[in-house]
C-alpha cells in the first residue's frame, strides 16, 4: 500500500466508505427522530416518557455495540492483512460474546424497568409510558447483535453500502409499523409509547433478514469461513480485550446521560421533553461525524494490518479536515434559525421556548466535536479501545455533569446551562484524544521499525 498524491486521493477513498455508512447512520437516527415527532404529537406525557427511557435503552444497546467492537476492529485488520478466514473466527465469538450481553440485558430490562424509570421521573403518566417503551423495545438488544456483526463484516470488506440499504429499510418501515402502533388504526388501539417500542423491534426485525439475504447472496459467510470451527481461548480473549473498554466506555457514557436526564427532569416536564429534542441533534451529529469517520478508522486498520504508518497519518488527517468542514456547515441552521429546527420535532410551544437556547448550543458544538470523533476513529481503528474510553469517561464525569448541574439547576440556565455542558466535554474529549492518539503513534512506529 502506498501513499496517493493527488489533491483528492484520501477524500475519496474515506467518502467511499463513509458516505454509505453515514446515509445509513443517518436513517437510523431517523427511527430517534420518528419516536420524538410521533409522541410529540401524541402526548407531553408520552414524549417524556420516551425521552428518559430511550435514556435508559441506550445504556443497554451501546454496552451491546461495545461488545461487538472487537469484531469491528479485527475485522478491518484482517481484511487488510489478506487473511479473510480469520474474519469468520472472530464474527463467531463475537457472536456468542455480545450475545451474551443482550440476552443479559433484556432480562435486565424486563424485571427493573419501572424501578429504573421511577429513577428519572416521579410522574404517574411519564412514568408508565416510559416502563411500557422498555418493555416493548427490550427484544431488540438480541436483535442487534447478528444484524451489526454482518454490517461490521461489510463495511471492513469496503461494502459499507449494505448498511445503507439496511438502515433506510429499518428507518422505512419503522415508519409504517409506527403510525398505526401509537396512534391506532382501525381495530388496533393506540398503544403509545408501547406502540413506538414495538415498531423499532419490528422494524429491526426487518433489517435483520434483509442482512441475511443479502450475506447468503454474496456467499459472505463462504469468503470468512474460517479453517476451523473450535473455540478458541486466545480468539475470545483478543475479542474480550478490545470489546471490554468500548462496553464500559459506552456504559458510563450513557449512565452520565441518564445522570443529565435526571437533572434535566428536575427542572420540569417541558425540560425534558425539549432536552430529549436536544438529545436527538447533538445524537444526529455524533452519528454523523463517526459516520464520516467510519471509513478512517477501516482504512487505518486495513493499514494497521499492513503494517504501513505513512498511510495511517494520511488517512488521519484528511479525514479531521473532511469532517469538521461538513459538520462546520451542516451546524449553521442551529445557530442562526433554532425556531424553525425545534418545530420540526413538536407543535407544543411550551417545549419549543424552553429549547431554543439548548440547540444554539448543539451548533456551536459541531467542530469541536468533528475533531474529537477523528481521534476517536484513529485509536478504534489502531485497537487502542481502552484509550479511547479515557478519552470519552473522564471529560463526561469530571466535565460534563458537574458544569450542566452547576449552569442548569444553580446558576438557573435550564437546558441552555445543561448543553453548555457538552461543549466543555468535547473540549475534554478532543484534548485527552490528541494526547493518546500522538502516544499511539509513535508505539505504532516503534512497532514497524522493530
Amino acid at each position: 500500500m502506498t501513499k496517493k498524491t493527488g489533491k483528492l486521493s484520501g477524500y475519496q477513498e474515506i467518502l467511499a466508505i463513509s458516505l454509505p455508512v453515514l446515509a445509513g447512520s443517518i436513517t437510523s437516527m431517523l427511527i430517534g427522530v420518528i419516536d420524538t415527532a410521533m409522541m410529540g404529537r401524541y402526548s407531553i406525557d408520552g414524549l417524556a416518557g420516551v425521552a428518559a427511557a430511550a435514556a435508559v435503552f441506550n445504556i443497554f444497546s451501546n454496552i451491546v455495540t461495545g461488545a461487538m467492537m472487537g469484531h469491528q476492529v479485527l475485522a478491518s485488520r484482517r481484511f487488510g492483512a489478506g487473511t479473510p478466514n480469520q474474519v469468520g473466527v472472530s464474527f463467531r465469538h463475537s457472536l456468542v460474546f455480545a450475545g451474551g450481553f443482550a440476552l443479559i440485558g433484556v432480562i435486565i430490562l424486563l424485571v427493573t424497568s419501572n424501578w429504573l424509570m421511577l429513577l428519572l421521573t416521579d410522574s404517574n403518566d411519564v412514568l408508565k409510558s416510559g416502563t411500557s417503551y422498555l418493555y416493548a423495545r427490550s427484544p431488540e438488544l438480541l436483535i442487534m447483535v447478528p444484524a451489526m456483526l454482518i454490517q461490521s463484516t461489510f463495511n471492513a470488506e469496503k461494502q459499507a453500502k449494505w448498511s445503507m440499504y439496511t438502515m433506510i429499510l429499518v428507518a422505512s418501515t419503522t415508519v409504517i409499523f409506527n403510525y398505526p402502533l401509537i396512534y391506532g388504526m382501525g381495530a388496533l388501539p393506540a398503544l403509545g409509547a408501547m406502540g413506538s417500542g414495538l415498531g423499532s423491534v419490528l422494524a429491526r426485525t426487518v433489517g435483520l433478514l434483509f442482512l441475511l439475504a443479502v450475506a447468503y447472496k454474496k456467499n459472505l459467510f463462504k469468503r470468512i469461513r474460517p479453517h476451523n470451527f473450535r473455540f478458541q481461548v486466545k480468539e475470545f480473549a483478543q475479542v474480550c480485550n478490545i470489546s471490554l473498554p468500548a462496553i464500559f466506555s459506552g456504559a458510563f457514557d450513557y449512565l452520565a446521560n441518564t445522570f443529565f436526564f435526571i437533572i434535566m427532569g428536575m427542572i420540569g416536564n417541558f425540560y425534558l421533553a425539549g432536552g430529549r429534542i436536544a438529545f436527538n441533534l447533538i445524537m444526529i451529529f455524533f452519528s454523523i461525524a463517526m459516520s464520516l469517520s467510519m471509513g478512517c478508522q477501516i482504512l487505518v486498520g486495513r493499514s494497521w494490518g499492513a503494517r504501513n504508518l505513512s498511510m495511517i497519518q494520511f488517512y488521519v488527517s484528511r479525514c479531521r479536515l473532511l469532517v469538521t468542514v461538513i459538520l462546520s456547515l451542516l451546524a449553521l441552521p442551529l445557530i442562526v434559525w433554532p425556531q424553525g429546527v425545534v418545530s420540526i420535532f413538536t407543535s407544543f410551544t411550551e417545549v419549543q421556548e424552553v429549547t431554543l437556547g439548548a440547540i444554539q448550543i448543539i451548533g456551536l458544538c459541531a467542530p469541536i466535536l468533528a475533531l474529537a470523533c477523528t481521534n476517536v476513529s484513529a485509536l478504534r481503528g489502531m485497537g487502542k479501545t481502552k484509550w479511547d474510553m479515557y478519552t470519552n469517561v473522564l471529560p463526561g464525569y469530571l466535565l460534563r455533569l458537574p458544569i450542566a448541574w452547576l449552569l442548569g439547576i444553580v446558576a438557573g440556565w435550564h437546558l441552555t446551562g445543561l448543553y453548555i455542558g457538552y461543549i466543555a466535554y468535547w473540549l475534554g474529549r478532543l484534548a485527552i484524544g490528541q494526547i493518546m492518539l500522538v502516544k499511539a503513534m509513535k508505539i505504532t512506529e516503534e512497532q514497524v521499525e522493530n
